[in-house]
């Protein structure tokens, strides 16, 4: 790997850009990617650095935008044998060259974003709880203010505009996770929901009862959001763990957001029932929805001292994992930079090398017309075959009618 790759990773790990780390593991002649040989992938599917030819690069960078998508790590085996180790996804490597090769594919993420908005109790349990967990978490304005507690001390960043902040997290990078939480008791519940919906957030919930998610919902449908907006709202949130404290309703549902992220990675299994939703009843039922008593029941200096969390150990551990503050929010969005050595590659269109089987990019690839149709290769070899006997591949589906 060179030293300029590793400074492109290191640039990109500070603005909080995610990208995946390919890297040569194994490899047999005759090939041109060699062990050691790496390259940064960038979401929009621009590799920078090299891991070989034509034949294994649009696969890699395929692969590492699933990698980055799933936020897991895979390893590639290109033209690997049957006996190898079930854990590898298989290849094919018929491109004229041969050989062997394997790469794995790391994604590397920014941490998540959790938004939490209001100041009650639950809303600086949130804060705290996330940051030890290693979320980058972010504070409405008016979170802390009643309780009296220094925002810089509580979460990484301070939304001052909610709204601007639901609209750079919009257009967020792949791989770029953002949870958010309605903490505010009743204060324009609705209102920060519609914003934050409008952001389509991997998790958004509201700290509320039964009973009151009917006449959220029913506003919020009034505001003009969607059905299907509206359906993914988690409210009451978090998962029934019989919680009461500020700490143990923030444990339930930043355990909810776990399960859900994991879930996604496991191929988007069904979630469970949100917590507390209709068929719950108008009961206050045990975890999120019984917040909002919670917090009726406690004096603001009584929810000060539960959440300062000094019986719970983990002022060191928010002291410590904690990233620098007051970050800019543009660094969300990425930055720029010149490239290394880059060949780009759109994720939205991909296509068949009728030659050799090999996905490629539609987009800056070698192509000919066939019987109507526009195909594409993985290089300029495979087309040159191609024209010289499109016969020969007449029956690769690739080539079918228009």
């Amino acid at each position: 790997m060179t030293g300029d790759l590793l400074r492109l990773a290191a640039r990109m790990e500070r603005e909080r850009r995610p990208f995946a780390l390919a890297t040569v593991v194994r490899s047999e002649r005759p090939t041109s990617g060699k062990p050691g040989n790496a390259a940064l992938i960038d979401p929009d599917g621009t590799m920078h650095g090299w891991i070989g030819g034509s034949c294994t690069r649009s696969e890699v960078i395929r692969h590492a935008l699933e990698a980055l998508r799933l936020g897991e790590p895979r390893l590639l085996a290109f033209g690997a044998d049957e006996e190898r180790p079930d854990d590898l996804v298989r290849v094919s490597m018929s491109c004229a060259s041969g050989g062997k090769v394997e790469v794995h594919i790391n994604p590397v993420l920014p941490a998540p974003v959790l938004l939490v908005a209001g100041d009650s109790p639950v809303a600086l349990a949130l804060l705290r709880l996330g940051s030890a967990m290693g979320y980058r978490t972010v504070a409405t304005a008016s979170a802390g203010e009643a309780a009296g507690e220094e925002l810089p001390d509580i979460a990484d960043e301070r939304a001052e505009d909610l709204a601007g902040w639901a609209a750079m997290l919009a257009s967020r990078p792949p791989g770029t996770r953002f949870f958010a939480v309605v903490a505010t008791m009743g204060r324009e519940d609705e209102r920060t929901l519609a914003s934050l919906a409008a952001a389509a957030p991997d998790y958004l919930g509201v700290v509320a009862s039964p009973r009151r998610m009917r006449s959220v919902r029913a506003v919020l449908s009034g505001l003009g959001l969607g059905d299907d907006a509206i359906g993914r709202i988690r409210g009451p949130a978090g998962l029934d763990l019989g919680a009461e404290q500020p700490e143990e309703i923030a444990l339930s549902i930043l355990a909810e957001i776990v399960g859900e992220t994991r879930r996604a990675g496991a191929g988007g299994a069904e979630a469970p029932e949100a917590a507390g939703g209709e068929e719950a009843g108008d009961s206050e039922r045990s975890g999120g929805g019984r917040a909002a008593d919670v917090s009726g029941r406690a004096t603001k200096n009584v929810a000060r001292r539960d959440v300062a969390g000094d019986d719970m150990g983990t002022a060191g551990a928010v002291a410590a994992g904690r990233a620098t503050k007051n970050v800019a929010r543009a660094d969300l969005a990425g930055g720029g930079g010149a490239p290394i050595a880059s060949d780009a590659a759109p994720a939205a269109a991909w296509a068949t090398d009728p030659v050799c089987g090999m996905t490629v990019p539609v987009a800056g690839s070698a192509s000919a017309v066939y019987n109507g149709r526009t195909l594409h290769f993985c290089c300029e070899g495979c087309r040159g075959l191609f024209e010289s006997t499109p016969e020969v591949f007449a029956a690769n589906p690739a080539t079918g009618p228009a």
